[in-house]
């Protein structure tokens, strides 16, 4: 057993050097004085492990599947405490030997910010629950929501507001790097409307009923079972940013909002 984990270690670290294009996502070592300028920027995941025992084993082979992953929704990079080593790190992040090993979370611009996430001892719902994590305001929706909007009992909104949804999927270059956007401009509008994505590859039902055929698509539903408006805005990158920033969308929110409630007059 402590040959194989010590074969997986040595993956581990060669991983962490190899680079050019199509490569791997790096898996990058992290001890007490790389640490802090190393996930100074970025969302990190992390391993904090001590090399003993069959869960360690699991989650060493987890985080080796996380760098095959190349459809992550958010951008992420991959780094490994090992315990023995930097057990002060370890205990900083919360993380005594009973609970090793252990994944964590670190999100950009939330200093000192370290959540737990998924199970490391099986590796199950790992990737979602760092994604649930990263979205933050924005609701991952699936087809159970569809095809009309009926959110409120899932989400526990009882309210009325507008829903913005944007469509996309992970191998989507456009949207891998609007997505995050997308989350701090949820933050702007929390208790103006609410703010939602659906993947297209994990729910390519719903994105065929709403006619998706590019993404990223916004689609604004005014109200509950209303149809829902496109945005179509070019998405041509030297004017993305400008067409898909906040007050861009704020208009279009603004725009088709007042458009639907002159249409129900």
């Amino acid at each position: 057993a402590l040959a194989l984990l010590a074969v997986v270690v040595l993956a581990l670290i060669a991983a962490a050097s190899a680079g050019g294009k199509g490569a791997k996502r790096r898996i990058v070592p992290l001890t007490e004085d790389s640490f802090e300028k190393e996930t100074s920027t970025g969302n990190w995941l992390l391993l904090y492990h001590d090399g003993k025992g069959k869960r360690q084993q699991t989650a060493m082979r987890e985080l080796l599947a996380m760098q095959e992953e190349q459809r992550a929704a958010f951008p992420l990079l991959l780094g490994i405490v090992d315990c023995r080593e930097d057990e002060d790190l370890c205990l900083d992040a919360g993380f005594k030997t009973s609970a090793r090993p252990a994944f964590a979370l670190l999100r950009e611009q939330i200093k000192g910010f370290v959540a737990k996430v998924g199970d490391a001892s099986t590796g199950e719902g790992l990737m979602k629950e760092v994604e649930r994590v990263l979205l933050g305001d924005v609701v991952d929706l699936d087809r159970s929501h569809f095809p009309h909007l009926h959110l409120g009992p899932v989400t526990g909104s009882s309210d009325d507001l507008p829903w913005i949804v944007m469509f996309k999927n992970n191998f989507c270059m456009h949207c891998r790097m609007f997505l995050p956007e997308w989350v701090k401009w949820a933050k702007t509008v929390r208790n103006k409307l609410h703010v939602a994505v659906v993947d297209c590859g994990k729910a390519p039902r719903v994105c065929a009923a709403h006619g998706i055929e590019v993404t990223p698509t916004v689609v604004l539903f005014p109200s509950e079972g209303a149809e829902g408006i496109v945005y179509d805005k070019s998405r041509q990158w030297n004017v993305f940013f400008e067409n898909y920033g906040p007050d861009a969308l704020q208009a279009f929110v603004a725009e088709s909002t007042a458009s639907h409630k002159h249409d129900e007059l």
